[in-house]
């Protein structure tokens, strides 16, 4: 399940919930005052719903949110949201500063994971973008084989319509930085899906980079302010 599919499945249950409470006080009485009651009732619980979730990501983009993508016939991604003090202060550590990490992977044709991934920087419209660099090390002609080009370039596509970059990364470096054991110190390793823990490889590796390297900082995060950058 995506990210987005879990939005909408949670945004179902809190709406059963209050349907099931609606058939159940029906039965209780038929009058229709309270049939209309309950309805305006779900009406004012959504609205609230939608106002709290547009609340949160508001926050989340005051936040420095970063999504690792491991592009390919299954694509994986890694969303990871941290404290902007964990990059603006030298003394603090990323891993302690970590508010929000998911990952998954996304399956179909080309079009289709583009889309999903639009639909996602669509919902995080200030996320930095880290994906795995591709380099061909196969003398296989197989049209397969150049999927993660093909998908990098509508990846970086969806960013230049944004006036953003795709941040590229070597396999190599992110399996080095960010090993199995080292994943499940850090309490970020998920078995089972090997293309959305290689996007965890990449979102803690750049999130490292940023670290030690101040340039990339405003690179990565651009609605973060000069001052709050050099006044550290």
């Amino acid at each position: 399940m995506t990210y987005l599919d879990d939005l909408e499945h949670q945004e179902w249950d809190r709406e059963k919930q209050l349907l099931d409470e609606l058939e159940r006080r029906h039965a209780l009485t038929c009058d229709g005052c309270v049939v209309d009651m309950m309805r305006n009732e779900l009406k004012q619980v959504r609205r609230e719903a939608r106002r709290a979730e547009r609340e949160a990501l508001v926050d989340a983009v005051e936040s420095l949110v970063l999504l690792g993508l491991d592009p390919g016939g299954t694509t994986g991604w890694c969303l990871m949201v941290f404290n902007r003090e964990a990059f603006l202060d030298p003394t603090v550590k990323i891993l302690d500063n970590i508010t929000m990490f998911t990952l998954g992977q996304i399956t179909g044709d080309e079009h289709a994971q583009v889309d999903e991934i639009e639909a996602m920087l669509d919902v995080w419209p200030g996320a930095a973008v880290v994906c795995e660099d591709f380099i061909l090390r196969t003398l296989n002609k197989n049209r397969d084989v150049l999927s993660p080009v093909r998908l990098t370039f509508g990846i970086q596509h969806l960013l230049h319509a944004r006036g953003r970059v795709a941040f590229l990364q070597q396999p190599a470096m992110a399996k080095t930085t960010a090993t199995d054991e080292r994943l499940k110190a850090w309490g970020l390793y998920r078995p089972g899906e090997e293309h959305a823990r290689d996007a965890t490889r990449h979102c803690i590796t750049f999130a490292r980079r940023v670290k030690d390297q101040r340039g990339l900082l405003l690179k990565a995060w651009p609605n973060l302010k000069d001052d709050a950058v050099h006044g550290i």
